[in-house]
């Protein structure tokens, strides 16, 4: 009976090895998983981001604390978006210049550019408009935004100043009289030149394109590339600020690829505004990553200049809602987040954009808003393509975010 015994436990034991051993060669995750690959799949668990840092400079960075992830939860943000690496000299994206741009009405921006300047190759101030008087003449506003000490600090970081020109209430006549009037022309050109040479930065970035509307592009064209020159001479910077070349269901933009081959040869960069793809009349990602690569393409075909382009960022997001929606900034974005702690964020692979999902106030949100993830997806593609960055606006989003740059 003993002997009997002992017999049944032995088979028993095999027969459950045998159903071990049949499983681990069914479950492809059983097994068969390198341990190189064991750790690429666990990585980004929320499990195995640790316990939240203090705000401000820290030992780790956002990749060795497992931050960029696919999955995401809205406590994950809510814990860590304020702790970045203390090693805010170290840039991990070399391969192309970065602009950030800082307004006043997010005054957290000049804080960052401070901070993360090695980070940025340009910062560029939203400061100065150019109006015209009742007289006709060519003003500049603006410059009581103009902090020489903070240009300065920045300054020694290694990035270089230039600030944005806004044309602000022009008429339609006032743009046919710059047109059609060299003088004009000449006082225009006259008047920013010597805007950069009494501030004392490092030239310019021009807004002008789409004002507008994709209208008389021969004519604004020639005004851009004279004032390019007239900088070039002067060995200041000249950046052009432009729309995207494709819209929504591939409805043709207002900056397209021959007006860039006409510019790239004189304008030192161009600060591509793909962001803003959708709006609350058509929701959905700001701004698809398939979109944005095929925007600097159409650019740019045969990538005879693509150094010169700064592919845009936007380090804001949507929020929309059954009342429409409107932009969301990160603290923002953060204070709603801590009364939905547990919510998952969802991604949308095609977009490579993360979105979230939530009902608070009686209203329902879906968000969507830029994550670590979604910005080191653009920053690798960004590498392929060889262009840089331009980040509208580095107020506006997470001090995290600038671990990736």
């Amino acid at each position: 009976l003993i002997h009997f015994y002992k017999r049944f436990q032995m088979e028993k034991w095999q027969v459950y090895l045998s159903v071990l051993l049949l499983v681990a060669s069914i479950d492809p995750n059983f097994g068969t998983l390198s341990k190189s690959d064991k750790k690429h799949k666990e990585k980004g668990k929320s499990s195995d981001r640790g316990a939240p840092l203090p705000p401000g400079p820290n030992p780790a960075t956002v990749f060795e604390r497992n931050l960029v992830a696919e999955h995401v939860k809205a406590r994950d943000i809510v814990d860590h978006h304020a702790a970045y690496s203390k090693h805010t000299k170290k840039r991990n994206f070399n391969t192309g210049d970065v602009l950030g741009y800082v307004t006043p009405w997010n005054n957290h921006g000049y804080d960052i550019a401070k901070t993360f300047g090695p980070k940025f190759s340009l910062i560029s101030p939203v400061w100065l408009q150019v109006t015209v008087s009742n007289n006709d003449d060519f003003l500049i506003g603006g410059t009581h935004d103009v902090d020489q000490g903070w240009i300065q600090e920045v300054r020694k970081q290694g990035a270089r100043i230039v600030p944005r020109v806004l044309f602000d209430r022009w008429t339609g006549q006032n743009y046919v009289s710059l047109f059609q009037d060299k003088d004009k022309q000449q006082a225009l050109k006259e008047l920013l030149l010597n805007t950069v040479e009494q501030l004392k930065v490092d030239g310019i970035v021009l807004e002008f394109w789409s004002q507008l509307g994709g209208r008389a592009r021969p004519q604004v064209g020639t005004i851009v590339r004279d004032l390019a020159q007239a900088f070039n001479s002067k060995k200041y910077l000249f950046i052009l600020a432009i729309p995207p070349p494709l819209y929504q269901d591939d409805i043709e933009g207002m900056f397209l690829g021959e007006d860039f081959g006409r510019l790239a040869e004189n304008v030192d960069y161009f600060s591509l505004m793909t962001y803003d793809y959708s709006s609350p009349s058509r929701p959905g990602p700001n701004s698809p990553i398939s979109w944005m690569e095929k925007c600097v393409k159409l650019l740019d075909p045969e990538a005879k200049h693509r150094n010169k382009i700064l592919m845009g960022l936007n380090f804001y997001g949507f929020d929309y809602t059954s009342q429409g929606g409107g932009h969301i900034l990160g603290r923002d974005l953060v204070k709603k987040l801590e009364k939905v702690g547990g919510t998952k964020w969802s991604y949308i692979t095609d977009a490579g954009e993360h979105y979230i999902e939530f009902k608070t106030d009686g209203f329902k949100h879906r968000i969507f808003y830029p994550t670590l993830y979604s910005i080191q997806k653009r920053l690798r593609l960004a590498e392929e393509l060889g262009v840089g960055v331009s980040i509208w606006e580095i107020g506006q989003g997470l001090d995290y975010f600038y671990d990736l740059l």
